[in-house]
């Protein structure tokens, strides 16, 4: 028999092959499948880093739009309020007024009869030289006449010279009659420019973020492209990486935006107020009479004609058209939910195996979407937007005090709901035609705060400083008014995603894309170099002593963190309501610039969440207010 030894050897030697195939199998599974994760997860980061770029600027847009609102807010203040308050038992008026701040909220009976008539002496300080008179007040012969709807001329074009011929008007010395008809409509013309360059400062910087979503850069001017291509190429494996190298343009994006215009997604909806002035002609005293002004109309004692009244201020009186349509008086940009903001990208890679080192690698793909949500850039025109591009609105007026949508001025009917007004909180009918709310004013502006010069810098400075304001002096009573009068109320927290610090936060970002400083626009309270903030507006009214009225005013907000009221996560994944973090912030950023100046709790803007394609195709979005209509949007990604 021969000798059996050594057979067992061979055995094993097959067997450690076989166990070896196996063996390299498994690793080589393994590692296609940890390449696949890899690629998956990579992708995920580089789309939410894309999302979190458009949810910086869909956040500064928000912010400016609602800037835009608070210009509108403190031109129906300075009308209403301010410039209203010679009236015979105007509200604001301590000695004839029958209203207080903490009376149910009633309508005031004069509230639509809104005109500019600063002349007053029981009300403003206006000229050292005019005495006692009180041309506008109670007890003089002028008695401020109803308001008729009256006839709007034509456009005329922009023009920013008209602010060096303002000039002309203030040399007036409003001691007499005749003059002080056209002080009157000097104040009138100030505030109008003041608002007007703040909303075109606003409005200009909005178009260039819009631009910017498009070409798909950020807030710098960065390419978004370029950064997630960064995110994916330092989380990919070294496999995955050398096969991206080997064949860059296996990497593609989506960008949901770079086919839309910004009156696609983001229209301007257009409004055209009616300012009324006083207009005084005659003597003084013994037959000075008024007669209530649009803006539009030329003081019966200015010299010349309309035509050449039109000619010299017709780039502030009237709505301008063209390129400088920005300045259009506005009730902000309105965003069309059937076009959605988002990203998306897909990758293909072929990383090679250490165990199979011939052939075709195996072909691994990913994709992923992800998309801004949470924030508001501001409240709808009407309750529905119909499945379209551009404006498309149906429904009742979801702000009932804003002048109704203006296009074509053949058409457009005027009426008295075109005196500015707003709403104090979702549902108001009412705004500063309340007596209580107009009776702050004498309770929180002192008598010898009121002085018709602290605007005399208007409109010289209305880009950069449209507050009450004078050099060299501090705490200035009437500015202060303003500020806490443009404060957040209820009505801006439900509607709007206000950033508390939004210079601190954007500021350095914006500077980036524009020319000169005066081109970022700045929340109301800022000098140039002296930045102020939504936060400092609402300190105003808590901080200070004088101001009994605001800080009793039920629709005034009391504590910054009320304006956090967007989406905040609970947990991981965890979509659900945040009790916990709405309106509230657990811990204050303090030495360190952070969006929604909170770092841990609520926020304001919009936050950034992974979707699926099959979300994005669906035919099933109810996104247009009317929960009956289901449909896909307008730019869903496809086959992408």
């Amino acid at each position: 028999m021969r000798r059996q030894s050594g057979q067992i050897t061979v055995f094993i030697a097959l067997l450690f092959q076989v166990l070896f195939v196996f063996f390299a199998m498994l690793i080589n599974v393994g590692m296609t499948v940890h390449d696949k994760i890899n690629l998956q997860n990579s992708i995920d980061m580089s789309v939410y880093y894309g999302a979190k770029k458009q949810a910086e600027i869909l956040n500064a847009i928000a912010h400016i739009n609602y800037q835009i609102h608070q210009d509108w807010k403190l031109l129906a203040w300075r009308l209403r309020a301010l410039g209203d308050s010679a009236r015979t038992g105007h509200p604001g008026i301590t000695t004839t007024s029958r209203f207080s701040i903490g009376q149910p909220d009633t309508l005031w009976g004069e509230s639509n009869r809104a005109t500019i008539c600063m002349t007053s002496k029981t009300n403003w300080s206006y000229n050292s030289s005019s005495g006692g008179e009180n041309i506008c007040g109670p007890g003089q012969n002028v008695k401020i006449p109803e308001i008729t709807d009256l006839d709007i001329p034509a456009f005329f074009p922009w023009d920013f010279a008209v602010k060096d011929l303002i000039k002309d008007i203030k040399q007036q010395v409003a001691t007499t009659c005749t003059g002080m008809g056209e002080f009157n409509f000097s104040v009138a013309l100030a505030f109008m420019s003041a608002y007007r360059y703040q909303v075109g400062i606003r409005q200009n910087m909005i178009e260039k973020l819009a631009d910017n979503l498009q070409n798909f850069t950020d807030l710098e001017g960065n390419s978004i492209e370029e950064g997630m291509l960064k995110t994916v190429r330092a989380n990919l494996t070294r496999a995955n990486l050398e096969s991206l190298r080997e064949t860059p343009d296996n990497f593609k994006i989506f960008n949901s935006m770079q086919d839309l215009t910004i009156n696609d997604w983001l229209p301007n909806t257009k409004i055209w107020p009616l300012i009324y002035y006083t207009d005084l002609f005659g003597t003084l005293k013994t037959s000075c009479t008024g007669k209530a002004k649009l803006l539009q109309e030329k003081p019966n004692n200015m010299s010349g004609n309309q035509n050449a009244f039109i000619q010299k201020y017709g780039g502030i009186i009237y709505e301008p058209k063209g390129q400088n349509e920005a300045y259009h008086s506005t009730r902000g940009r309105e965003k069309n939910p059937w076009l959605m903001v988002y990203t998306g990208a897909k990758i293909s890679t072929k990383p090679r195996k250490p165990f199979f080192p011939f052939g075709d690698p195996v072909e691994l793909k990913a994709r992923g979407f992800a998309k801004p949500f949470g924030g508001r850039v501001g409240p709808w025109t009407k309750q529905y937007w119909t499945r379209q591009k551009g404006w498309a609105q149906t429904g009742e007026d979801v702000d009932t005090l804003k002048p109704a949508r203006f296009e074509d001025p053949k058409t457009y009917q005027m009426s008295q709901a075109n005196i500015p007004n707003f709403s104090r909180f979702p549902g108001d009918t009412i705004g500063l035609k309340s007596g209580p709310t107009l009776s702050i004013m004498k309770t929180d502006l002192v008598a010898a705060g009121r002085d018709v010069n602290l605007y005399a810098h208007l409109p010289e400075q209305a880009a950069t400083n449209p507050l009450a304001w004078r050099e060299g002096q501090q705490n200035i009573p009437l500015r202060n008014f303003e500020l806490a009068a443009v404060a957040p109320n209820l009505f801006d927290i439900t509607y709007y995603s206000i950033q508390p610090e939004f210079h601190a936060v954007y500021g350095e970002k914006l500077a980036k894309i524009v020319n000169t400083p005066e081109e970022i626009p700045m929340d109301l309270g800022s000098m140039p170099d002296e930045p102020f903030s939504v936060k400092q507006q609402i300190a105003t009214i808590t901080e200070a002593n004088d101001f009994k009225g605001f800080k009793a005013a039920f629709f005034k907000i009391s504590d910054w963190m009320h304006v956090l009221t967007n989406w905040a996560p609970n947990a991981t994944m965890d979509y659900s309501f945040p009790a916990q973090r709405f309106g509230n912030c657990q811990l204050e950023a303090t030495s360190q610039v952070t969006d929604s100046s909170c770092v841990a709790g609520g926020r304001s803007g919009y936050s950034v969440k992974i979707v699926s394609r099959a979300y994005l195709n669906s035919p099933e979005h109810a996104v247009g207010g009317n929960p009956s209509e289901k449909a896909p949007l307008l730019n869903a990604p496809g086959d992408f």
